[in-house]
């Protein structure tokens, strides 16, 4: 079951534009909010306040319904042949790459207009430009799917699993 604070939580995304798209080997990333410095090994590193890390199916659908890019992509060539023994550390090798690069660059300034929880764990991000992020709860069981985090933050980060929502 998804609480009811988990459920408004997702509002924090409303009005907040969309930094970047990109992976961290298979998980989908989506940064969020304004940029802010976070230190990283004696470093000040400039990224997102908002973040979702995706470790299930989604896709991004077009404002006439065609789907734009999905997970599954990160598994692909640019040409969509399946990929054996990919290096998952070379960043551009995979369609995923490419697509979600592509997407971000041909529209600048994309905000979210909306941003929803079913009872089920799915996500729904509504954006600027009429098209949105579709994420699905794929499995039944305690294992994490996705989380919604603030940086330099002490607040936990939302976490959606098979079993419903927790605070880690």
């Amino acid at each position: 079951m998804i609480s009811k604070e988990a459920l408004e939580y997702s509002k924090l995304l409303c009005e907040q534009p969309l930094c970047n798209v990109y992976r961290a080997i298979d998980m989908g990333c989506f940064d969020f909010g304004n940029r802010i410095f976070v230190k990283k090994r004696n470093n000040f590193v400039a990224c997102s306040a908002l973040s979702i890390h995706l470790q299930c199916p989604f896709r991004i659908i077009s404002k006439d319904e065609n789907i734009i890019f999905t997970a599954f992509d990160m598994y692909l060539s640019h040409s969509g042949e399946r990929m054996d023994g990919m290096s998952w550390d070379i960043y551009g090798k995979n369609l995923f790459d490419l697509k979600s690069k592509a997407w971000i660059e041909a529209n600048p300034g994309l905000y979210v207009k909306s941003g929803d929880i079913n009872q089920q764990g799915d996500l729904k991000i509504l954006f600027s430009n009429g098209e949105r992020l579709e994420a699905f709860v794929n499995h039944s069981t305690e294992d994490e799917c996705w989380r919604f985090f603030e940086r330099n933050s002490e607040k936990a980060h939302l976490v959606i699993s098979g079993t419903g929502s927790s605070w880690e």
